[in-house]
């Protein structure tokens, strides 16, 4: 998809599934080229996440140090079609919307350069959530995988 009058652009997590199994782990979402503008992240749970889990989200720069994008959010045994919504407050946890229901959008949008965002898990290691990019060119070479 490119960017032009039609507005912003959606990325999808690019796997062959479509969605990232929750591990013990520090989880590659999305690589960032360029600078971007953060319009909206959000994950929808398309397998439940078995017994006790955490999750926060954060950007690994290409220059500079890890930055939080969320607070440590419990994801215990949540159940298929929950939504994760980032809010674009970096203390406030992962707004969880309720089963095939609503994920809260970005309050204050947030610019990332290059890198990647990254998803922290800890915890059970069963589960897989899809994850969803919403986001602006900032700089020419911008892109997002």
């Amino acid at each position: 998809m490119s960017y032009g009058a039609a507005g912003p652009m959606i990325a999808r997590l690019p796997t062959a599934s479509g969605a990232k199994a929750v591990t013990t782990a520090t989880l590659t979402l999305f690589t960032v080229t360029g600078r971007i503008r953060v319009l909206g992240l959000f994950g929808y749970v398309s397998t439940v996440i078995g017994g006790a889990n955490t999750i926060k989200v954060l950007v690994n720069p290409t220059v500079g140090a890890d930055t939080d994008l969320s607070a440590i959010t419990v994801i215990d045994s949540k159940a298929a079609g929950t939504m994760l919504g980032l809010t674009g407050v970096p203390t406030d946890q992962l707004q969880l919307g309720v089963a095939e229901g609503t994920a809260v959008y970005l309050t204050n949008p947030i610019v990332v350069a290059a890198g990647t965002i990254q998803a922290v898990t800890v915890g059970a290691v069963t589960g897989a959530i899809e994850w969803y990019l919403v986001w602006e060119p900032i700089t020419s070479d911008a892109a997002v995988a």
